[in-house]
C-alpha cells in the first residue's frame, strides 16, 4: 500500500498498459506531475504489482483489444488496485465490470475531445477514493477485532495480520513490555534470528542487571527505545511529529547521520540484515507510550508519511484498547489470587451483602464446615447458616457481629453459643471484616466462622488450677 502525491509526498505512481505508440505517449505528457511507467506486454503485469507499488492501472483498451478482459482477470488475483479503462466503447464493459470483473474499475472515454485534459483528474480522485476507501475499511477491520471478548495474543495476530495486508510489509511486530523489557509479543515475517538477537531491548552489566537511568528506569537500546522512552526530535526527517521513527533507506540513514543525530547509539541490526524501509510507531495510551509496533520491509521506499500518521492512527486505537485488556487481565489476575487464598483458609469463610445479609460467596472449607455440622449453605444468609433462623439475629435480642462492624466501621469479632451439630451447644467466635467499594462505603463482609469450644474449655479449665 502506498500514499502520496501531496504535501511533499512521492507523486502518485501510474502504470500504463498498451501498446507504444503517438497516443501512449501523448497519454505519458498528459500525467504530468505523476510518476508514469509505461508497458507492453500485458503478462508481465501480475509480477509487476508483486515486485512494485503502482497506485493505479491504466490500460489502453483501444489498443489492447481482447486482452483487457484477460488482463483484469489477472490483476484481480495480485493487487488490489484501481484500474481506469481507455476505450471508446464504454457500454461494452459498464454492465460486468462491478459484477463479474471483480476488481476496482472506472472508464475513462478515450473519444471525448478532453480526454487528456480530464485523465489527470480523473486519476488523482479514483487513487484518492482508493486510499480513503482502504483505510476506512482497514480501521472498521482493526476496531471489530479490538472489540472482540478474546485472548491478548489471538487479537494482536490478527491485528498483524491486518496491517500487513493493508501495507504490504514484509514483517510487523507489537512489543509489550514483560518486566524490565519490552520483548515481542506477537510478530509475523520477522525469521528466527531477528526475534533472537532483537527480543530484548536492555543493556545488561556484568552481572546480568539492566543498567538504569537516573529515573531508575532501565535503559532500552536502540531505535525501539527512543520510541518507546518517548525520545525524539520532530525537527528530524525520520522523526513524525507523533513521535514514530521512520526511514526508506536504513543505509543511507546510517550513513548520513550521527548517534547524537539519532539520539542514540543504534545497534543496526535492521540494516544488517538487509531491511532498508522500517518505521516505529508508538501505542499510546493517555500520552503514555505502552507499547511499540514495528514495520520492517527489505525494499526501499516502503513509506509516506500519510501512512506513518496512518499508523499512529491505529496505534492510538490499539493502545487504547490494550489498557482495558491489560486492566481486564490484571483484575482477573487478582480475582484469582484472592481467590487461591480464600480457598486456602483453613477456617469456615462467608462473604456477606450487608444491604440484605446473603451469602455472595463461601469457600471450601466452609462447604466441609456446613456438612459436619449440618448447616445449609443454600439458605442464602448469615443468620441462616450460622444461626439457622429465619430472621435476623438481632430480633432475638442477640448481638451481630456484622452489624457492630458497621456501626464501628471496623473489623469486630464476638463469641456466641450455638446449638447444632453433633454436642449440641458450641462456642463460635465470629470475625468480621468490611470490604468497601471504590468510593470507601462497605458493601460486603468476610466473615470467618472459628469453633472455638475446645480453646475456651480448655482455658476456662487452666483458670481453675492457676
Amino acid at each position: 500500500m502506498r500514499e502520496g502525491g501531496s504535501g511533499g509526498e512521492p507523486p502518485i505512481r501510474v502504470l500504463l498498459i498498451g501498446w507504444e505508440d503517438d497516443s501512449a505517449r501523448e497519454l505519458k505528457r498528459s500525467l504530468q506531475g505523476f510518476e508514469v511507467e509505461f508497458i507492453s506486454t500485458p503478462e508481465l503485469v501480475p509480477n509487476l504489482l508483486e515486485e512494485h507499488d503502482y497506485d493505479c492501472l491504466i490500460v489502453d483498451d483501444t489498443s489492447m483489444k481482447t486482452e483487457t478482459l484477460r488482463l483484469s482477470k489477472n490483476v484481480r488475483g495480485t493487487a488490489d488496485v484501481p484500474m481506469i479503462l481507455l476505450t471508446d466503447q464504454a457500454h461494452e464493459y459498464s454492465a460486468v465490470k462491478d459484477a463479474d470483473w471483480g476488481i476496482n474499475i472506472h472508464i475513462h472515454q478515450k473519444n471525448d475531445p478532453n480526454r487528456y485534459e480530464l485523465l489527470g483528474s480523473h486519476v488523482r480522485r479514483v487513487v484518492v477514493d482508493w486510499w480513503t476507501s482502504r483505510k476506512r475499511d482497514t480501521t472498521l477491520r482493526v476496531l471489530q477485532v479490538l472489540n472482540q471478548r478474546r485472548k491478548l495474543d489471538s487479537i494482536l495476530n490478527e491485528i498483524v495480520e491486518i496491517i500487513m495486508d493493508y501495507t504490504g510489509i514484509d514483517a510487523v511486530g507489537i512489543r509489550l513490555q514483560e518486566g524490565d523489557d519490552y520483548p515481542y509479543y506477537v510478530f509475523e515475517g520477522f525469521p528466527d534470528d531477528h526475534i533472537l538477537m532483537e527480543n530484548s531491548l536492555c543493556a545488561y552489566d556484568s552481572e546480568g542487571q539492566p543498567y538504569r537511568d537516573e529515573m531508575g528506569r532501565p535503559i532500552l537500546e536502540c531505535m525501539c527505545g527512543n520510541i518507546l522512552r518517548g525520545r525524539f526530535d520532530p525537527s528530524k526527517p525520520f522523526f513524525s511529529d507523533g513521535g514514530s521513527f521512520w526511514t526508506n533507506s536504513t543505509q543511507d540513514l546510517l550513513t548520513t547521520t550521527t548517534a547524537e543525530d539519532l539520539l542514540t547509539k543504534t545497534r543496526n541490526i535492521c540494516q544488517l540484515e538487509g531491511y532498508r524501509s522500517v518505521a516505529l510507531i508508538p501505542i499510546r495510551y493517555s500520552y503514555e507510550t505502552i507499547r511499540l509496533l514495528q514495520l520492517n520491509d527489505r525494499r526501499a521506499d516502503r513509506f509516506t508519511s500519510s501512512m506513518i500518521r496512518f499508523m499512529e492512527e491505529l496505534a492510538e486505537s490499539i493502545g487504547a484498547v490494550l489498557m482495558n485488556a491489560m486492566r481486564e487481565k490484571h483484575v482477573r489476575e487478582t480475582a484469582e489470587h484472592y481467590r487461591a487464598i480464600f480457598e486456602s483458609v483453613a477456617d469456615p469463610v462467608l462473604l456477606i451483602d450487608v444491604d440484605d445479609f446473603t451469602l455472595v460467596q463461601s469457600n471450601e472449607a466452609a462447604k466441609r464446615w456446613a456438612l459436619l455440622l449440618n448447616v445449609r449453605l443454600e439458605v442464602d444468609t448469615c443468620h441462616g447458616i450460622v444461626a439457622g433462623r429465619n430472621v435476623p439475629c438481632e430480633l432475638f435480642g442477640d448481638e451481630c457481629s456484622i452489624l457492630r462492624m458497621l456501626e464501628g466501621q471496623e473489623k469486630t469479632a464476638m463469641v456466641y453459643r450455638r446449638d447444632y451439630g453433633p454436642g449440641g451447644n458450641h462456642l463460635i467466635e465470629e470475625t468480621a471484616s468490611p470490604v468497601r467499594d471504590s468510593e470507601g462505603e462497605i458493601v460486603r463482609a468476610v466473615l470467618v466462622v472459628r469453633d472455638v469450644t475446645d480453646r475456651i474449655l480448655t482455658e476456662e479449665r487452666l483458670a481453675r488450677f492457676l
